[in-house]
């Protein structure tokens, strides 16, 4: 049975939230980016809706481009850790305090 795809999700405002935040892999401030994760959440060639961002430095987000995102993932939990922490910072878009709770658990 084919699975009918789902509309991609398109939030400017979470996507700038995520970018304001600390890149969840190495906890550096400033230069992040909202960075989409790509696993089975779009179609071939085509970007994951935006609550499947995460903030990443730019150094981390150009590792994730350069290697499989499910051995990126690995070493920092595995794939549906990180998505869990995207679907969780787009539950709580605008809520920095949050957010930063999340980052600090993600991390551990």
């Amino acid at each position: 049975m084919l699975r009918q795809r789902q509309p991609r999700i398109k939030d400017e405002k979470h996507r700038k939230f995520v970018a304001s935040l600390p890149c969840c892999v190495s906890g550096v401030s400033g230069q992040t980016q909202a960075a989409h994760i790509r696993s089975g959440n779009a179609g071939m060639g085509m970007k994951s809706s935006d609550n499947f961002c995460v903030p990443l430095s730019i150094e981390e987000h150009r590792k994730q481009h350069s290697i499989s995102e499910v051995n990126y993932w690995s070493s920092y939990g595995g794939i549906e850790k990180a998505k869990s922490l995207a679907n969780a910072l787009f539950v709580r878009t605008g809520d920095t305090e949050e957010a930063l709770r999340l980052l600090a658990r993600f991390k551990k």
